[in-house]
């Protein structure tokens, strides 16, 4: 999944829209350490609102 949005993108210039991909990679990331943390602790991860 991940490379397929990077090749989907990678022909981007416009330096708005790669930093918004980024952050958007970055975000991604951050929820699938948050998942996976509680897959092994079996506790919820508080996040802030």
């Amino acid at each position: 999944m991940v490379t397929q949005q990077f090749k989907k993108h990678m022909n981007e210039t416009d330096p708005k829209k790669i930093q918004k991909l980024k952050d958007d990679a970055a975000r991604g990331l951050i929820n699938h350490m948050f998942f996976e943390s509680e897959k092994l602790t079996g506790c919820k991860v508080s996040q802030r609102s």
